[in-house]
Formats: structure tokens, sequence, C-alpha cells
């Protein structure tokens, strides 16, 4: 186990910046008030998604028919929001 924590140790560092370099990207100034604007319908979205993870909804719905749909109805949606 300890081994494997040094051999690891680059990469788990490398991530750590590339997780720091998205979230500057995401904290710039255009990109956060791009986002702002599309905030209540992205947060409508990803309940949505959030909720199929249950497991009596997971049965009830087809991911793969919820993702094909969301090109369609929800993305229409998304932009009017």
């Amino acid at each position: 186990m300890e081994s494997y924590i040094k051999t690891s140790k680059p990469d788990r560092e490398e991530e750590k910046k590339e997780r720091q370099n998205v979230q500057d990207f995401l904290d710039s100034e255009p990109v956060a008030a791009l986002f702002e604007g599309y905030k209540k319908p992205l947060s409508q979205m990803y309940k949505f998604y959030a909720s199929q993870d249950d497991k009596k909804d997971a049965v009830a719905y087809s991911i793969d028919y919820l993702h094909a749909m969301l090109d369609t109805t929800e993305f229409i949606r998304f932009g009017y929001h």
C-alpha cells in the first residue's frame, strides 16, 4: 500500500493541477457570466438527471431514451430559459 501511495503521488499532483486549471477556467469572468445566464435551466436539468439515479426511477426510465430526448425537447427548453 505504501509503495502504491509513493508511486501514484505524481499522478495525484497532476490531477490536482488539472482540477485547479478547470476551476480557474470556470471562475474566469466571461465563463462565469455565461453560466450565470443559464443557471436555472442547468440546475433543472441536473436535478432531473440526478433523480434518475434512484433505483426505482432507474427501472422506470430508459437512460438511453432520456439522453436521446435531451437532444430535442430538453435542449429546446434549455434554450428558451
